[in-house]
């Protein structure tokens, strides 16, 4: 079962988080979660368009969007898409 739908079906930001926790520590893991959120609530305009209709037709919270869908990330979606926001192209390994 792919990560991400366990994350769904077992607790959501939790779990994906405690998957996180496990593979990088527990420091590690929140910053990289929170640093995902924080670039989501403030570039909306980057979250996949069905997340953006739900929130428009249903009057969901851009936090609660936000939320789902980093929770239905794989980690290793996360971690690339952390890396490509915020680690400086110069530091990638060759």
């Amino acid at each position: 079962m792919c990560i991400a739908q366990k994350a769904i079906t077992e607790g959501g930001a939790e779990y994906a988080k405690s998957v996180l926790d496990k593979a990088f520590g527990e420091k590690k893991a929140e910053e990289l979660i929170k640093s995902l959120y924080e670039y989501y609530c403030r570039h909306k305009d980057k979250l996949p368009r069905e997340l953006l209709y739900i929130m428009n037709r249903d009057g969901e919270p851009i936090e609660r969007i936000v939320c789902d869908h980093i929770s239905a990330m794989s980690d290793r979606f996360a971690i690339s898409l952390y890396e490509e926001l915020y680690v400086p192209k110069s530091w990638a390994l060759v």
